[in-house]
């Protein structure tokens, strides 16, 4: 955890808002833009590694349910109000039980949400999602047999939506975007 004595560099990405830790969890991350002209980048990557035994999740209380946690370190962004979408193909070198890439919305302590590519206890990268109103629930949903997916969350309106992208996927007429799960957080007019 960082306090006002020490100062850690929030890396730089031309095509998002400015980036801030949550809470003060400072994390390591760095950024790659190799390329970059007129919004477009031949590399773009965001990296981040996170210590072990970190992660978000509130479970509820009873008899055993491991600890809550939200000591994983995030990096955010203020979206746009309205509509938007923020996508990011996701890379994670699977090694430890719930290893994994996330995209995150948070509106407070006790209301947010997880869009994961994670490893499972049966040993498989899966696409998993925990929405969070004040106790978190665990979905896991499609085993992804590759290193990357690409992952979006798209909010309009009050609902938000997860879906994600193997890599190579094929369907009729090209790869296509397969829906997760279709939600919305307790304060819908919240990002």
């Amino acid at each position: 955890v960082c306090n006002n004595s020490c100062m850690v560099a929030v890396p730089e990405v031309p095509c998002l808002p400015k980036l801030r830790w949550l809470n003060d969890l400072v994390g390591d991350a760095d950024a790659d833009v190799a390329g970059w002209s007129d919004g477009v980048a031949d590399t773009l990557a965001l990296r981040m590694r996170a210590r072990e035994k970190t992660d978000w999740f509130n479970p509820p209380p009873v008899e055993n349910c491991p600890d809550g946690l939200a000591n994983a370190p995030a990096l955010v962004f203020t979206p746009p109000s309205g509509d938007w979408q923020l996508s990011a193909n996701v890379q994670v070198e699977h090694r430890s039980l719930f290893d994994a890439g996330v995209l995150f919305v948070h509106q407070g302590p006790d209301d947010w949400c997880k869009l994961c590519f994670e490893y499972s206890p049966e040993k498989l990268p899966v696409i998993v999602s925990v929405v969070t109103r004040g106790f978190s629930d665990d979905a896991n949903g499609t085993v992804v047999e590759a290193s990357s997916v690409r992952l979006r969350i798209s909010k309009r309106g009050p609902l938000l939506a997860f879906h994600y992208l193997a890599a190579g996927a094929e369907g009729g007429g090209g790869a296509y975007w397969v829906l997760h799960r279709i939600f919305s957080l307790r304060d819908p007019q919240l990002p």
